[in-house]
């Protein structure tokens, strides 16, 4: 029985002292959109029979954002480490305005959300305390939704759009380790996308996010 004793505690030390090559961290933040236009048709008046396209401009927002991040650490140098990572983002935005020509178009509401899937890197950079800081980059796709409720010429119109476009992904973060197995993470990051021609043209979301990260 003593024997069996000894070997579990051997076990858990020899657990205990494993690399942790592995962290999965789950975050909320809070995310804003730069100013973008949109193209829409509306009919002028004034002689002008038919819609014709004009130009409205979205005054950008505040929203919602959360972060599912799975790190694997990949190398291990004197200077810090380098990890290969996956975050998953969801972004939403809403409640935005927007005018055109002669305050004709306006938008009544924006239902704006995306779903970020972006492989990359981290190098974490260690201060010999319990706190760490870190940069990433990556890249990935973002599957962008769209929705707007249009008033123009007492008309309403409806758009309800989905498409996916390569995003670029860039950011850093901060670390501190409550326990071996724990830390509280802040991490700010910007997701950048090339203008969409059947969407909103909401082409960079910078985002602040605070959460836990699990060590394995």
């Amino acid at each position: 029985m003593k024997a069996i004793w000894m070997l579990c505690f051997v076990g858990a030390a020899a657990s205990a002292q494993r690399a942790q090559n592995v962290d999965i961290s789950i975050m909320l933040g809070a995310v804003g959109t730069s100013g973008s236009v949109s193209p829409t048709m509306a009919t002028i008046p004034g002689g002008t029979s038919g819609p014709v396209p004009i130009t409205a401009t979205y005054t950008g927002s505040f929203g919602f954002a959360t972060q599912e991040n799975f790190g694997y650490q990949v190398a291990d140098f004197s200077k810090g480490s380098l990890y290969v990572e996956t975050p998953f983002v969801f972004l939403w935005n809403g409640s935005g305005t927007v005018s055109g020509q002669q305050g004709n178009p306006s938008v009544t509401s924006i239902d704006h959300s995306s779903w970020y899937i972006l492989p990359g890197v981290r190098w974490k950079i260690p201060t010999g305390t319990r706190l760490s800081f870190y940069g990433a980059l990556g890249g990935g796709v973002a599957f962008i939704h769209e929705k707007d409720v249009f008033l123009a010429n007492q008309q309403v119109t409806n758009t309800n759009n989905t498409l996916a476009k390569p995003v670029l992904d860039f950011g850093v973060g901060m670390d501190l380790r409550i326990s071996r197995w724990l830390s509280l993470r802040v991490d700010a990051r910007d997701y950048v996308h090339s203008a969409a021609a059947d969407v909103s043209q909401h082409y960079n979301h910078a985002a602040v996010f605070a959460g836990v990260a699990f060590h394995f």
